[in-house]
């Protein structure tokens, strides 16, 4: 298909080659379509790349939403529409001084901030 020479399959991978694939890459993807056990799931995958300090580009789902965008941790999109998909990732290597500002690990609040 169109497009697959710029995809490098890994195959499987353990948590070293995990963590040499995160390196390189500016981003993690996590658009799943909008079925309803979607919309309100919490992938490990959105929190893994949140974990390894990777911008994430997400569903644009409510929780997604407020999740990604309310830690300022990466970029929602419309999941059914590749142009979207494709704007955010041109836009992180555009600007690559907003990735390294979006802070991807959440910020979590202190039990005495409750």
């Amino acid at each position: 298909m169109k497009g697959w020479h710029n995809v490098e399959y890994v195959g499987y991978a353990g948590r070293e080659e995990v963590r040499a694939v995160f390196s390189k890459a500016i981003a993690g993807l996590v658009v799943f379509s909008p079925m309803p056990n979607h919309v309100n799931a919490l992938p490990n995958k959105m929190f893994e790349y949140m974990s390894a300090g990777l911008p994430v580009i997400a569903s644009n789902f409510p929780l997604w939403k407020e999740i990604v965008e309310g830690n300022k941790c990466g970029l929602t999109v419309n999941p059914l529409s590749p142009k979207e998909i494709a704007e955010a990732i041109r836009y992180l290597l555009a600007h690559p001084e907003e990735e390294k500002h979006m802070d991807s690990k959440p910020k979590f609040r202190s039990a005495q901030e409750i």
